[in-house]
């Protein structure tokens, strides 16, 4: 199940990014947060693949295939902002007070990137240039062959291949590819 397949059974589920972070807990009237975790999906991303007739091919894309976007981007770079406002009182703006993991797809890499550079805006004893705020914030990844965790369908897992050919080559499926003209 490696590479890019036009048409996959799980793909809303294959590629995600996972943002952990563990706060102190501080009390705020009869309540505490103890653990914030983020589960979210890469922005907006250009096409995997296309098919034959589509006006938009994959040169079209200066981007690449399957690479985020401007727009997916700023999608990232808004929820982090979002979330340092929802917040604020637990952020201290130290980049050791998190764990984030991603899976190694160059998408969901970019998408933390720009994520973390709206949620972790350096408080001044962490500024490092007074022109740029943004600091550095430390990505865990494992390489895709071996990401069982946050790319389960790029794993060997017997059963998941076998239920992905089950799938792809049932009658619903091979009817949608002759219809897309989907390339396989």
């Amino acid at each position: 199940m490696r590479g890019y397949h036009a048409f996959t059974l799980f793909s809303t589920l294959m590629f995600f990014d996972l943002y952990t972070s563990q706060v102190a807990s501080q009390s705020s009237g009869n309540s505490s947060l103890v653990l914030l975790q983020i589960v979210y999906r890469h922005g907006d991303r250009t096409p995997i693949a296309t098919f034959k007739k589509d006006p938009h091919q994959i040169p079209t894309w200066k981007e690449g295939p399957g690479q985020l976007t401007k727009r997916g981007c700023m999608q990232h770079y808004k929820l982090g902002t979002y979330l340092r406002q929802r917040y604020a009182d637990y952020i201290t703006g130290n980049p050791h007070e998190l764990m984030v993991w991603s899976s190694a797809k160059d998408r969901c890499l970019m998408s933390a990137s720009c994520h973390l550079a709206g949620l972790y805006v350096p408080p001044p004893d962490w500024v490092w240039d007074k022109d740029f705020l943004w600091q550095p914030v430390p990505i865990q990844t494992r390489p895709v062959y071996n990401d069982g965790m946050l790319v389960p369908g790029d794993c060997i897992c017997p059963e998941a291949s076998t239920e992905y050919e089950r799938f792809k080559n049932s009658p619903r499926a091979q009817e949608f590819l002759r219809n897309h003209h989907v390339r396989t």
